[in-house]
């Protein structure tokens, strides 16, 4: 969508035709497991199911206001982090949810500072990008502000102890990288 239809972005890595394979591949892909999961009458893996493919469907409409610009992508990824253990352990704890919740913030945050990258070029497209429609310095300010609190948050699952207390260390980076960025 964002080459062909938007004319957004400068190249592809594939046709037309190559983009209709893949997607159609995906689909059938994508009801195959429904139907699994159905056989299995999981409800909890069709619903994570669900909501993965009603964010991939809506997300050119999505990506042209500042939250759904935003955050569509990090709530794929918490979805398929949070989906994923749960469709390998069949079950959903706490920490897990804690842990995808976490990287969903930080993960907010830094695609605002992808997005500041793109500010003229998602201006002149008319994608109202939170830098777009907040102003540069209040992106940087509020990709800071996630980006500490995803940090913080996984910190304090760790020493909480509702995350293994030694990952703790691996937030650590997040935090240089969140002021070295802003």
């Amino acid at each position: 969508v964002d080459y062909y239809e938007r004319r957004e972005d400068r190249s592809t890595p594939l046709s037309r035709r190559g983009f209709r394979k893949a997607f159609t591949a995906s689909i059938a892909f994508w009801f195959f497991s429904l139907a699994f999961f159905a056989s299995k009458n999981d409800v909890l893996a069709i619903a994570f199911l669900l909501a993965g493919m009603l964010l991939a469907f809506f997300h050119t409409p999505m990506d042209l206001n500042p939250l759904g610009a935003t955050a569509g992508y990090p709530t794929g990824l918490a979805l398929a982090l949070a989906g994923g253990y749960y469709v390998n352990a069949h079950s959903l704890s706490p920490a897990v949810l804690a842990l995808a919740f976490s990287a969903w913030v930080f993960l907010c945050g830094v695609k605002i500072v992808d997005d500041i990258k793109d500010y003229e070029w998602d201006k002149r497209f008319g994608k109202n990008s939170a830098p777009v429609f907040l102003g540069k310095a209040l992106a940087k300010k509020t990709a800071l502000a996630l980006v500490t609190a995803g940090a913080l948050t996984g910190v304090a699952l760790a020493l909480a102890g509702v995350i293994p207390r030694p990952t703790a260390i691996s937030f650590l980076p997040l935090f240089a990288a969140a002021y070295y960025s802003s």
